[in-house]
Parts: structure tokens; C-alpha cells; sequence
């Protein structure tokens, strides 16, 4: 069984060593690390050769670099395309760090579940790298595994997209994702879900950086929100396409996510009018 670990970075060169050096000390034998940088331009891809000139260990390096930019969800139907000979691909973001099992655990899992997304808890980590003191109990992960499809459909996050692995195979029917501001463990999780192809593991198997990333917030609340919209709409409407696809016969599946999207839409709607309302304010001053 081929199993591609596959590091995909951005603009995270005080991080990436530590992702790195986590990535070499799995215990998975004949392990495929595929470092995939999206045209960073910090020191990101430069730390990035000099830690792979630095390894001499068992795994296999490969190191890929966009030209240009793909952007974040292109950047994931990429490594799909780079990855496409491996039986799983464990994703691992260039800021968080993989215990040293768990390629171990996934593949362990994968072989008794034939599962296309596996998920799994989370160690919380601060900034600098260290453990909070004290951990989040999440429940809503190995919960979500229970929710009807319909609930699921409408539902934002019911996985820790930085935990997952996949089957290249959840791409067969839907293809790549189209829509380019949606987030990809939404998508692939309602695919899963949809094709009864999920499975949680209820182990801490990653270091999730807090407060850097998609979970910092470093523009103002307004903002925030507004690109948090769009970014929600957009993963709905590529779950409607992928219902279409793969459950054509259910419409209470389409109607839960296009009653979401039209409700999602509304609230946008009335963002922007407030920042509009704000940026005539402020252009009276």
C-alpha cells in the first residue's frame, strides 16, 4: 500500500521546519513525503531545502513548488494530481505537526475500513509551539459521525480538516473542486459522509497550531465575517454539486443546502451594506 504524507505550505517559514522534522520521524515504513509550497514569498521553500539537504533517514522526499501561485483550493487539487498513485494521501498543514504515528494509525485504519476520509482529534498548540495547558474536550467530531445526511448537509464543521487523510478515489465521481473560495474538509467531508466512506479516530494524532493561519484573525471582525461568508457559500454550493451528482434522487439533501446557501447569502448581503455604510462614514471624515 502506497501512503503519500503530503505537506502543503504557504507563507509559513517559522513553522515549516517543525512540520518537517515531525513528518521525518514517522514510524510508517517505505512513507512517501511529498512538500508541496505554493510559491511562497517568504523563506518558506528555502527552509524547506534546507531541512531536505539536512535528512538522512528511510522515507522518500519529494519536493514540489507552484509557479505561479494555485491558491488554496487549487493547490489541493493539485497535490490530488501529484498524488494520484498512492492508495491514501494523510494531509498535513505547513504550521501543524504529526505525532509520530500517525501515518501509522491512519493506514492501520484505512486497511480495516476501506474508508476515502479518515479524521481524527487534535493536541491544541499555541503559536510558539507549546501545548496549551489545557486541552479542548471536542465531542463534535465523533458526534457529527452520527448526524443523518441531511443534517450533515446543512452542518459547517464536523471534522478538523488539518486531521484528515484521503482515499484519491474521492475524486472519482465529483472531479476537483470548482469552487475556489470553499473549503476543502467541508467538501470532502460531505462527499465521504455521502458515500458512507468516513471514518473518526478518537486519538490526538496532530499538533494543530492555534492562532496562526485560518485560525487567527487579523482583520477586523467586519471583515473576518465577510470573507468567512464567502468562503461558507462557496462550500455549500460545491456540496450542492456534489449531491446533484452523487444522490440525484434526493431532493431534501438539495433543498437542506440550498436553503442554507439562500440564508448564508442574506446575511452577506447585509455585511457588506454595513461596510458600505462604513466606508461612507469614514470617507466623510
Amino acid at each position: 500500500m502506497k501512503i503519500t504524507l503530503a505537506i502543503m505550505c504557504y507563507k509559513q517559514q517559522d513553522f515549516i521546519r517543525e512540520t518537517l522534522l515531525g513528518a521525518f520521524a514517522q514510524d510508517h515504513d517505505g512513507l512517501n513525503i511529498l512538500i508541496s509550497d505554493d510559491n511562497s514569498p517568504d523563506g518558506t521553500y528555502d527552509v524547506i531545502r534546507r531541512t531536505v539537504d539536512d535528512y538522512d533517514g528511510p522515507h522518500n522526499i519529494t519536493i514540489n513548488r507552484n509557479v505561479p501561485n494555485k491558491g488554496l483550493i487549487g493547490h489541493v487539487n493539485h497535490l490530488f494530481e501529484l498524488a494520484a498513485d498512492s492508495d491514501l494521501i494523510v494531509y498535513n498543514a505547513g504550521d501543524d505537526i504529526s505525532e509520530p504515528d500517525r501515518v501509522s494509525v491512519l493506514a492501520q485504519a484505512y486497511r480495516e475500513t476501506g474508508a476515502w476520509l479518515l479524521h481524527s482529534d487534535v493536541l491544541d498548540m499555541r503559536p510558539d509551539g507549546k501545548l496549551w495547558g489545557s486541552q479542548r474536550r471536542r465531542k463534535r467530531q465523533r458526534i457529527g459521525m452520527d448526524f443523518d445526511i441531511v443534517r450533515t448537509a446543512r452542518t459547517n464543521s464536523t471534522c478538523i480538516g488539518a486531521t484528515c487523510a484521503w482515499s484519491p478515489r474521492i475524486m472519482d465521481d465529483c472531479g476537483p473542486i470548482t469552487e475556489t473560495d470553499a473549503i476543502e474538509d467541508r467538501v470532502f467531508y460531505f462527499r465521504a459522509r455521502l458515500l458512507e466512506r468516513a471514518h473518526y479516530i478518537d486519538q490526538k494524532l496532530v499538533r494543530y497550531r492555534r492562532g496562526v493561519g485560518l485560525t487567527a484573525r487579523t482583520e477586523n471582525d467586519l471583515d473576518h465575517d465577510r470573507r468567512y461568508l464567502r468562503m461558507d457559500i462557496a462550500s455549500f454550493r460545491q456540496r450542492l454539486k456534489d449531491a446533484r451528482i452523487l444522490a440525484p434522487e434526493r431532493a431534501d439533501i438539495a433543498g437542506a443546502i440550498e436553503h442554507k446557501i439562500a440564508k448564508r447569502q442574506r446575511e452577506l448581503a447585509s455585511l457588506e451594506k454595513r461596510a458600505a455604510e462604513q466606508d461612507g462614514e469614514n470617507g466623510g471624515r
